[in-house]
Formats: structure tokens, sequence, C-alpha cells
């Protein structure tokens, strides 16, 4: 992967080395680093060769096309079903998973939870998941930061925050693809008006062929865990967002290459508001003025049934789902993904922003670093960009 010079705040230039955030970087071996000038278009020819090449067929079939425009890897054309089938297979070994029987109880005893959940009092509980694999330097970072956020911030104790790293092969929360699941049912368990949740998912994010339809691109998403086994995003859809009530806000940070629509929560398509499309939230990453109007009961359906949830879940992801997300080295030698120091750097900065100028914030933080993607904001609900943001 290329590496990115900046100048930071001293004025001596220094190199910004990326590391991609998706499953291919880290099944793949070592790419030869390169180094690209200080310019204003900080991904040279060379560079894009590696870091957005398309995958997608030429014209005359027989070679892939690269995006050489620095254009964040947006598809030169849709890729054909059978490009889709045969590039990105989906792996034969699926959990099924059955929201409705599974034992949250059993599970919080395995791990050993004491939670509060006093009867008719709102609560807070927040899954902070970091994972290295083989080739990412920041994800404990990122987690470690998110957590003295939520506490200094938001109010969350200890005991209201699960944390997963895969530091440990050897310890019970070691998180594998069944580790996640159980922690993903215990974030929404039991949920109800005035519960505060909140999860950071900082690791390898990956496309597979979507199989029921409820794609507009013809991809699933997916998270990638410890054991390499990965959840879909119509399963994260399903255990956190569909059950949660009205009253009940979710906040999402997923910092991880292909995390636009990491939940399932906007249709990539122009929808019926006055005031601006998905698809305009989607590849320009910007409100326009007034409120962004996504319906609770979506367009995208998973096997006929129409995906919808009462509660407010908001996702800041890192990137577009063609792309790729990164991480940066910054003073100190301390690696950090993109999207979750600019997400806690910007908060930091000043904690009453509404939802338009932290997204703004953290778009010109990349810009800054010279990262080259584009942070999303996808929502379950009416939002209005002037709205205070809190979670």
């Amino acid at each position: 992967m290329p590496n990115l010079m900046v100048k930071p705040p001293n004025g001596e230039a220094a190199v910004l080395p990326t590391v991609r955030r998706d499953a291919e970087a880290n099944l793949a071996p070592p790419v030869a680093e390169m180094i690209s000038p200080l310019s204003s278009d900080p991904q040279p020819v060379e560079g894009d060769l590696i870091e957005f090449e398309v995958k997608g067929p030429s014209e005359d079939g027989d070679a892939e096309e690269y995006d050489k425009n620095d254009d964040l890897a947006v598809p030169l054309k849709p890729l054909s079903r059978e490009f889709i089938h045969q590039n990105f297979p989906v792996p034969s070994d699926i959990l099924e998973i059955d929201t409705s029987t599974f034992d949250t109880q059993a599970v919080i005893k395995k791990y050993g939870y004491k939670f509060d959940d006093t009867p008719n009092v709102p609560k807070r509980r927040a899954l902070l998941i970091g994972l290295k694999g083989t080739t990412l330097k920041g994800s404990y970072g990122d987690v470690d930061d998110m957590k003295a956020l939520l506490k200094d911030i938001y109010g969350f104790q200890d005991e209201e925050v699960m944390v997963l790293k895969d530091e440990n092969p050897g310890s019970i929360l070691y998180p594998t693809r069944q580790v996640v699941v159980d922690h993903l049912f215990i974030l929404a368990h039991s949920p109800r008006e005035g519960d505060r949740l909140f999860i950071l998912f900082a690791g390898h994010g990956a496309q597979i062929e979507d199989l029921d339809g409820d794609e507009a691109d013809g991809l699933d998403e997916v998270i990638c865990c410890a054991d390499g086994k990965i959840i879909v995003d119509d399963q994260l859809h399903d255990i956190i967002v569909k059950p949660l009530p009205k009253g009940c806000r979710l906040t999402a940070v997923f910092d991880c290459c292909s995390s636009e629509t990491g939940l399932d929560l906007v249709q990539a398509r122009p929808s019926a508001s006055p005031h601006l499309s998905a698809l305009d939230l989607q590849f320009n990453a910007t409100f326009a003025s007034g409120a962004l109007d996504l319906p609770h009961s979506f367009t995208s359906e998973s096997n006929g049934v129409p995906k919808h949830s009462d509660g407010e879940v908001v996702l800041w992801s890192a990137c577009l789902d063609n792309a790729d997300s990164h991480e940066i080295l910054i003073d100190g030698g301390k690696y950090k993904g993109a999207m979750s120091h600019a997400f806690v750097q910007s908060i930091r900065q000043s904690t009453r922003q509404s939802y338009g100028e932290l997204l703004e914030s953290i778009k010109q933080s990349f810009k800054r670093w010279h990262v080259p993607q584009v942070p999303q904001l996808t929502s379950s609900h009416k939002l209005d960009q002037n709205d205070l943001f809190t979670v």
C-alpha cells in the first residue's frame, strides 16, 4: 500500500503509512510500499493501481479496469451478476442465526457480565471490537480511545462497556465469530425506550455476493472475525437493529473497508424526499438543507420481508461500500484508524456539534491527513442535519 506524505501541525513533513482495513489485505501477501509526494492529489497513478483497483471486467472482458482518476473507487460500471458470482463468493460456512431462539441470558452468564438491568430504568451499554489480524496496527488503540470518550463525555461506566480484542487466542473473549455474535445479542438484549447503545467495529470488512436480493449493487457487506469467519450485514441488522423499540438509540461506528451500508440502514438509490436522496448521502457524504428523510420501513427487502426498525439507529462508517478504509500514523508513532481517530478527536474538540457539523469535521480531518476515503452517515429514521449529535 502506498505511503502518503502529509505535514503535521509543526510543519515538518511526515510519512503517513496507510493500511487497508479489508479482508483481502489481511490475507494477501505484503505489497511493496511506495511514497507519494505531498500534493493536492494524495494518490498518484502508481498508488491507484494497488489502492484503487476496481474489480470489474474491462470492455474486452480480458482484463480489469483501474480507477486512475482517484475518485475513491466508484465503480466504472455496474458489475454483472456473473462477475459477482465468480469474484465475490459466499463462504460455505455462513452461520445460521435464529434470533427468536437465541438464549442471551445464558451467554451473559457464560461471560460473567454483571449488568444493572433494573426494570423500567434506561440502560447504557457499549460493545467495542478491535481486530488487528495480521496487517492492522491501530485497532486496539481505537478501542481504548473510544472507551475513554464514552466514559469522559457520555457518562458510561466500565461495567457498561464490553471490549473484544484479538490479542489473546486463549481468552474466552477472543473475538471468533461466535463470540462476536454472542456479544451482539448481549448489546441489544431487552432493549427499552431510553436505552443508549453503542458499537465500534475496528477491523477488516469485505463484500460477498448478495443472495436475497436486498442489495442494489448485488453485494452484501460483511465484517471479519478473528477466526477468519464473517458476519453478514443482514445478520447485523437482524440482531442489533430490527429489535430496537421506539426511543431506543444505537450509535455505531464501523472503521473498516466496505462499511457504508454495514447495518443495511439505507437503500442505495434516491428516496422520495425533497431534501436529500440516499444516493446523494452516499456519494457526496454531505447533507442538503433540511431533514434527511429515511423512512422506518425500508424499500430493501430480505426474503420478501421489508427491513424495519422502530429504534433510532445511526451508523458512522469509514468509507463507501466499494472502497477501502485506512490507518494513519500520528505524532508519537502510534497508529490509528482514520475514522475512529477523526470521530474521537472531533468530539473532544467540540462536544456540542450537530450531525452535519460532526460529519463535516470528520471529512476535513481526512482531507488534512490526505486519507483517500469519504466518511458516510446513514440512519434508520428521519434525521435533521441540525440536530445535536449525542450518543
